[in-house]
């Protein structure tokens, strides 16, 4: 209903305010350990996704394949453990 109400996205130029903000959220993380693999598993897995599925879907099955990525992923020697 509410995207019916702004009409062309284009016009008011608020067409590339979603890929910006994505982009500033994974740029924040870029100085942890493990950013690379995750980012490129994300963007292989969004990209397959685009490709073999579809728009809007990519998105969702992109942040799915990074974050299977990164739980898979052993933690840093200098991690804190958990208690309890």
């Amino acid at each position: 209903f509410f995207g019916r109400m702004i009409g062309d996205p284009a016009s008011i130029g608020i067409d590339i305010l979603l890929p910006v903000y994505f982009l500033g959220m994974v740029l924040a993380f870029r100085q942890r350990p493990g950013f690379a693999p995750i980012v490129v598993a994300s963007a292989l897995g969004s990209i397959a996704a685009y490709h073999f599925v579809g728009s809007p879907w990519h998105v969702s099955l992109g942040a799915a394949a990074g974050i299977l990525v990164a739980t898979l992923r052993p933690l840093p020697a200098n991690a804190p453990e958990s208690e309890g």
